[in-house]
């Protein structure tokens, strides 16, 4: 295998705008395809050209909040019909953690699905709750997202 290949999949873990993608390829490693090189030529022009973007955790005028999301789909690959979690959580504007990765379990439903990501979703939730007061610093006040207007 090109150590090339590797370089890709290690991007994964720094830049969550090709993190869906290279989780995809990742699966793939042992017996790529020419359409899945092509892909990972893709991500790294990609990369090379937005080699400035970052995040950066600090107040900068913004309050320190954690906010997140998560979304599961039923089935979405076809070669095993497990579902995919993704979720992304960020604090103080800057992302702090995110996943996409296929479910261990095969769903019966979407609501099944979606339940397995918030589970995985919870327990993520626990730990980042801690995180500002490890840095020494103090979230101003809970967030709960509500459809209601």
């Amino acid at each position: 295998m090109d150590p090339g290949y590797y370089k890709v999949t290690e991007a994964s873990e720094n830049r969550p705008d090709v993190a869906a993608v290279v989780g995809i390829l990742r699966r793939k490693g042992i017996c790529p395809s020419v359409t899945d090189w092509t892909e990972a030529k893709r991500i790294v022009r990609y990369l090379i050209h937005t080699v400035d973007y970052g995040s950066t955790l600090g107040r900068s005028g913004r309050e320190l909040l954690l906010l997140g999301c998560c979304d599961a789909d039923l089935a979405g690959d076809s070669s095993d019909r497990k579902p995919c979690t993704g979720y992304m959580f960020s604090l103080g504007g800057a992302t702090m953690t995110w996943v996409s990765r296929k479910q261990n379990c095969v769903a019966m439903s979407i609501m099944e699905a979606e339940y397995v990501a918030l589970s995985e979703v919870t327990q993520e939730v626990g730990w980042l709750r801690h995180l500002p007061a490890e840095l020494n610093e103090k979230q101003q006040r809970e967030y709960t997202p509500s459809d209601k207007k």
